[in-house]
């Protein structure tokens, strides 16, 4: 791990987590509420500095903590953080760090379950030295911003973390259990991006969403960061692409596959004509020929059930060759039922 990444992590996220659950947001009255306490929320402020050049004056204010509503319009909020380094031995030496984040938060959720968690920021940094070059400080001062929430799953769901990032600064991802331990964790540093999918068994969560813009340095200076993170949460054996293509109203590729079944079903419209001008229909998983399908049990509209790992996502694809000979395809594909 690296440092940025330990300073995001330890001082930012573990902050928003701990500090989510003093701060409750208000359900709405007209439904029951699936996250709990979600909250957008400036946190992990700090600063270093040469052991020669310590901060002067008080440390900065708190940041807004904002609520955030799932299923409602995004949550804003910007702040500013400003501090001065001055040299022990000369007090004209002094470097001034200052740092502005505006952060944006949603959050959906449907039949009870999450569904995404995001949030994005845009931060400045800007320093100024009283020498130009001081020769008796290197500083910076540091402002993240979090969303952070609790969220309980009553079946096993899985979980894509996504994040990205360009500038000076870090973004990150932690959903941790009830119990504190952590289950997945992802940050970059810098200039970044990438993505983690885990299935999380059910059970109570914590998730915290964030970044932070800083930048050392003992000279003038101006930059800035920008960054985004997400996390999409899905059933397992859901579609994680809907059937599509030419044929998808000759062959019906299901809207999910069946993990109590370790299968998928293709089914048939109920008119025969279509039926009828079907000759003949090949089935692949992931690439591999798994049944083909002609005459009699086509045009009686017989289920083609599909055998499936439950432990792959399965990529279906079925093309189909009309009685004159031309050809369509109609493919979906299914996230895995276990690991």
């Amino acid at each position: 791990m690296t440092l940025a990444r330990a300073r995001l992590l330890s001082a930012g996220l573990a902050t928003a987590l701990t500090a989510g659950s003093l701060l409750v947001a208000p359900p709405p009255a007209h439904a029951t509420p699936v996250l709990t306490n979600a909250r957008l929320s400036f946190g992990g402020a700090g600063y270093g500095y040469t052991t020669t050049c310590p901060p002067q004056g008080a440390a900065p204010a708190p940041g807004p903590s904002v609520a955030l509503v799932e299923n409602a319009a995004p949550a804003s909020a910007s702040h500013t953080v400003t501090r001065k380094f001055a040299a022990q031995s000369d007090a004209t030496d002094y470097v001034t760090n200052s740092v502005t984040i505006q952060g944006r938060a949603s959050a959906t959720t449907s039949g009870g379950r999450p569904t995404s968690l995001a949030m994005g920021y845009n931060g400045t940094i800007t320093a100024s030295a009283s020498k130009g070059t001081s020769p008796g400080c290197s500083a910076y001062t540091r402002l993240g911003v979090f969303l952070s929430t609790g969220f309980t799953l009553t079946a096993p769901t899985w979980a894509t973390i996504t994040i990205g990032g360009q500038g000076p600064g870090s973004t990150a991802v932690e959903i941790s259990q009830s119990s504190g331990d952590f289950y997945l964790a992802r940050s970059d540093d810098t200039d970044g991006a990438g993505s983690s999918t885990v299935l999380l068994p059910a059970g109570d969560y914590e998730a915290a969403l964030g970044g932070d813009a800083w930048h050392q340095t003992k000279t003038a200076y101006t930059g800035a960061r920008s960054g985004t993170a997400s996390i999409t949460f899905a059933v397992p054996g859901s579609a994680s692409q809907a059937p599509s293509g030419k044929a998808r109203k000759i062959v019906r590729l299901p809207a999910a596959r069946d993990c109590g079944t370790h299968t998928a079903t293709a089914t048939w419209p109920k008119k025969k004509v279509i039926r009828w001008s079907v000759g003949r229909v090949t089935f692949t998983v992931n690439g591999t020929k798994v049944a083909t399908v002609k005459g009699k049990k086509i045009r009686k509209g017989r289920p083609v059930v599909l055998p499936l790992a439950d432990n792959a996502a399965a990529d279906i694809t079925a093309t189909v060759i009309m009685k004159n000979g031309t050809k369509r395809k109609v493919r979906a594909s299914y996230l895995a039922c276990t690991n």
